[in-house]
């Protein structure tokens, strides 16, 4: 069993893996969402700098967050961004995250 735990603090999403915590602006980062419909699993993928900060969470399935914390994890994503268009990815993936908390 490896030690891992994510959370949210603001904007800031922290990930501890072992020993070690790293953290990443959603506010900022590359945002997207993978479908694994033989697990029916959502992630969602957070991705920034160099090296890429990959951060895996499922939000629908066995191992999904309450409905509260999918809203906190939205918020966190769209609070401090400017919508790019329709087809903003990181707005796309908050209205579907909360759509998973309703």
């Amino acid at each position: 069993m490896i030690p891992y735990a994510v959370w949210l603090d603001g904007t800031l999403l922290g990930e501890r893996l072992w020993f070690r915590t790293r953290w990443v602006d959603l506010s900022t980062a590359d945002i997207d969402a993978e479908d694994d419909r033989w697990r029916d699993i959502v992630s969602l993928l957070v991705r920034t700098g160099n090296p890429v900060f990959e951060v895996r969470l499922p939000l629908h399935g066995m191992k999904s967050r309450r409905p509260e914390q999918l809203v906190a994890l939205a918020d966190a994503i769209t609070g401090t961004r400017v919508r790019q268009g329709a087809e903003d990815a990181a707005f796309v993936v908050a209205e579907r995250i909360r759509r998973l908390a309703s």
